[in-house]
């Protein structure tokens, strides 16, 4: 979140980070709280900026890289971090050194 952010409700007076545990979206989901909740949001997310933002329409089919980076990106778009790539780098360096 800063203050230059495209989506007003993101927009704080100075830089900040929000952390949401995983375990705290279970829990309401598991209340059946969910989609109520999403709906408030939604709304208030509407009146704010027009639209409902897009990297979060679907909250849970869509990758969570996606939803975090909190810009716009195409329907194909894919994280460019692979776990596996980097530590078979990290491999491929040490194998290089004398």
């Amino acid at each position: 979140m800063h203050e230059t952010h495209r989506r007003f409700g993101r927009r704080p007076p100075f830089p900040m980070l929000a952390f949401n545990s995983h375990e705290q979206f279970a829990r309401i989901k598991a209340d059946g709280m969910w989609d109520r909740l999403a709906d408030k949001i939604r709304k208030q997310d509407i009146m704010l900026q027009g639209d409902i933002n897009p990297n979060l329409m679907e909250y849970e089919t869509l990758s969570e890289a996606r939803r975090y980076s909190a810009r716009p990106k195409p329907a194909d778009w894919r994280c460019p971090f692979s776990a596996r790539a980097a530590a078979v780098e990290r491999e491929l360096a040490g194998a290089r050194q004398p």
